[in-house]
């Protein structure tokens, strides 16, 4: 209103609003005191910006770090102890320089590394990330590569507190090397190794094992190269069967067992501490595997020969002599149905059943486990290449089982002949997943048209099955847990 008029009441109500707001309402934010605001953040406890470290995604991190030497203190400390940095693994194209720069930056946080460079330029880049762990490392695997003993050593003694060490497949210059004397420098250097793998020509346990007494796992075969071992430098067997006295594994994968060799096991103190019998490949008669398993009292874990088709009467054999055990495993057991599983339903321990193969199963199998005492006991099963267990089925067994928590499912086969996953099956497959969910555990399967249910935002809503089985086919999925 102009000077000297009488005030209206809209006048004197907008005066007072103005007022209120003028009160009420910051002053715009300038350039000066927006910059102020942002170098606040710098000046904020190293303590509390490592805190504010572990909560943003890494390429903020790498941002923050390059704030100041402060804020690069803090991200520094922060990545020491955040689990998402405890892995590095370099494949087969990455670059020196990248693999330094990963490590300069990550490197505090690290506890396992694993590489697939097989360039020469790569080591002492690989030599350098080691290092950039400050001696943190308890895992390292190396595969294909052109590694020497000489570097192989450097690597491991930069890293004291090593517990795994993988140094295989495609390493020229460890195969046509003293293996013995090197496992010997490698054990000085890191003696608290419980697992190694290294190339051989004879079995692990016969070349380098005694060397490393903390090991867990005996392994009768050779990393080396892939054809059957027949172990026979029973000195140096029984020498690593007294060394390795943590040793409550043993692993016949690939290897050829026979009675002498069952003899010299069951004489060493190994079989009263021994709880996973593993076969894979293995050449030996049902007569010696029972053998084994009579004579190790604390046996919980089982993995039956492949392609070795048992019977009824060797498995009512198994469940008389060890009636205890907690985990089975049956890889391509191609003719033992429906009756086989009638007995393994019966051992009232089982907490973990693996079945791969075995397409003399019929869909009443799923009955017949329903109705044994392994039901109340299940907690997790893996299903490969089964074609009677379909969606349904697994359904049903998961249903029928209240403890079964974990499921890995997969349902074809090589060339993918029994069939894939299909429209109908998906309410079998939400109801699957919702349920182990529900109880704290999840599905794993790279079944085609899996993804799309456990990760949906993956997939576009054109995407059918046939679209998903082109592209998707063979990548493993897991639900949430």
């Amino acid at each position: 209103f102009s000077p000297g008029a009488s005030p209206t009441k809209a006048s004197v109500l907008e005066s007072k609003r103005l007022s209120s707001r003028s009160e009420t309402t910051p002053p715009p934010l300038t350039r000066k005191s927006a910059r102020t605001a942002i170098m606040s953040l710098t000046e904020l406890p190293e303590e509390l910006v490592s805190l504010m470290a572990k909560l943003l995604p890494r390429n903020d991190l790498l941002a923050l770090r390059q704030c100041n030497k402060s804020t690069s203190a803090a991200v520094h400390r922060s990545i020491q102890d955040d689990d998402r940095f405890a892995k590095m693994i370099f494949d087969a194209l990455a670059e020196p320089r990248n693999i330094e720069a990963e490590g300069k930056i990550f490197g505090g946080g690290a506890r396992e590394l694993v590489s697939f460079c097989a360039a020469d330029a790569a080591l002492p880049a690989l030599q350098s990330a080691i290092t950039e762990t400050a001696g943190g490392l308890q895992k390292l695997c190396l595969y294909r590569c052109a590694v020497t003993d000489e570097c192989l050593l450097e690597m491991v003694r930069a890293c004291p507190l090593l517990q795994t060490l993988v140094c295989v497949i495609d390493v020229p210059n460890i195969e046509t090397a003293d293996v013995e004397q090197l496992s010997v420098q490698i054990s000085q250097a890191c003696p608290l190794l419980e697992v190694v793998k290294l190339p051989c020509t004879g079995s692990a346990v016969e070349s380098y094992a005694a060397a490393f007494p903390n090991l867990r796992c005996l392994e009768f075969f050779s990393h080396g190269h892939g054809s059957h071992v027949i172990p026979s430098r029973f000195d140096r067997i029984e020498r690593a069967l007294h060394t390795c006295t943590n040793a409550d594994q043993i692993d016949l994968d690939f290897c050829v067992v026979s009675p002498a060799l069952v003899e010299w096991l069951l004489a060493s103190p190994l079989p009263g501490r021994l709880v996973a019998l593993r076969m894979g490949r293995t050449a030996i008669s049902p007569d010696l595997i029972l053998e084994l398993v009579r004579n190790c009292p604390a046996l919980k874990e089982l993995a039956l020969p492949s392609l070795m088709c048992l019977g009824r009467p060797f498995y009512e054999a198994l469940h008389a002599t060890r009636p205890t055990l907690e985990r089975i495993s049956l890889p391509h057991c191609g003719n033992d149905g429906d009756e086989c599983f009638r007995v393994l339903a019966s051992f009232g321990n089982l907490a973990e059943l693996n079945v791969a193969s075995m397409d003399a199963l019929t869909p009443a199998v799923v009955d017949v486990v329903l109705k044994g005492r392994c039901a109340a006991t299940l907690r997790s099963v893996n299903l490969s290449c089964v074609p009677a267990l379909g969606a349904a089925e697994v359904l049903k067994l998961v249903k029928g089982c209240p403890a079964l928590r974990t499921v890995a499912w997969e349902l074809a086969g090589e060339g993918g002949g029994w069939g894939r996953v299909t429209e109908s099956d998906e309410p079998h497959l939400r109801a699957l997943i919702l349920l182990l969910e529900g109880r704290g555990g999840g599905l794993e399967s790279s079944e085609s048209g899996v993804g799309r249910l456990l990760h949906p935002e993956d997939y576009s809503e054109s995407e059918d099955y046939d679209d998903e089985e082109s592209e998707s086919e063979g990548d493993t999925v897991r639900s949430s847990q």
